[in-house]
């Protein structure tokens, strides 16, 4: 039995006539039964993936879909080689950033468009993206910088494109809280992950909430704010073991760990900039935590 492997691309094929040179005949006859033959794709002889042949790699630009793609939260390294290909692959972007995607996309030589997508507009852009993807497009979903939908714009697309019958596929990669979590070293077999706090309405009612939470409680917090978050944390959760981390991934990744009352001293003392992400204990976490703060 002769088996195929078929390489990457767009326009991925199962056979190429600039590929071989001989027949299957000479295929049969000359190799023994158990070699694997290679076909490569437009792409991989120096062709362009968007012209020729429109066979689609199985399993990755199936017109009609919506893409939800993760994206980097600080460091490029962190994109995924999927990602990369299905920026490529789709008909168009909706980016709730159109600069920062654009900046991503030019650093890996994607020329995909890209349609704004975000909190003000999303409602009136919907029917429009729903409409192509209906028509047979497909695209792909970006948030400004992690997983779209996880504090960010794109629930209401995904649930329009869903309830219309389109295909959603998320394509998995970095998102800020979970690299928070595991690297705080407070237990993950329980994770409350509340996103950012209510600014006024309710934010009181919503801590205490948490408050009473036996299993890891996970916040999002701008720098404006986060000294009047830790000073509640301290007067609503107790002097609980929590863990700042802030520019994950980024130049200045740090991760301030302590009681409340000992991160609330080092936040007061410095100007914190960068995005941030606090992991708090569960109420009935135990732990020896120390007599100061450290980084």
């Amino acid at each position: 039995m002769v088996r195929w492997q078929v390489f990457p691309g767009r326009n991925s094929t199962i056979l190429h006539h600039n590929c071989i040179a001989i027949s299957l005949v000479t295929f049969w006859e000359s190799f023994d039964y158990r070699h694997t033959f290679r076909v490569y794709s437009p792409e991989k002889l120096g062709g362009n993936p968007r012209e020729g042949d429109e066979t689609h790699q199985r399993g990755l630009s199936v017109p009609g879909k919506l893409y939800i793609v993760s994206t980097p939260i600080g460091n490029l390294q962190d994109i995924t080689l999927r990602a990369l290909a299905v920026l490529r692959q789709v008909d168009f972007i909706c980016a709730e950033d159109t600069r920062t995607t654009g900046r991503l996309l030019q650093h890996f030589e994607i020329t995909t468009p890209m349609v704004s997508f975000y909190s003000y507009n999303q409602r009136r852009r919907i029917p429009g993206i729903i409409k192509r993807l209906l028509g047979g497009e497909s695209a792909a979903l970006v948030s400004e910088a992690g997983t779209p939908g996880i504090s960010d714009p794109g629930y209401l697309l995904i649930r329009a494109a869903i309830d219309a019958g389109v295909p959603v596929s998320p394509i998995p990669g970095a998102v800020a809280f979970v690299a928070a979590v595991v690297a705080s070293g407070l237990p993950t077999h329980r994770i409350v992950f509340e996103g950012f706090l209510p600014k006024k309405k309710g934010r009181l009612k919503k801590m205490r909430q948490l408050a009473e939470e036996n299993g890891t409680v996970v916040i999002y917090e701008s720098p404006h704010r986060i000294l009047k978050t830790l000073e509640e944390i301290v007067n609503i959760f107790g002097n609980r073991y929590i863990v700042l981390a802030r520019e994950i991934t980024k130049k200045f990744e740090e991760f301030i760990r302590g009681s409340a009352e000992e991160v609330l001293q080092v936040v007061r003392q410095r100007n914190i900039k960068g995005e941030i992400v606090l992991v708090i204990a569960g109420k009935d976490f135990q732990n020896d935590i120390g007599n100061q703060a450290h980084e």
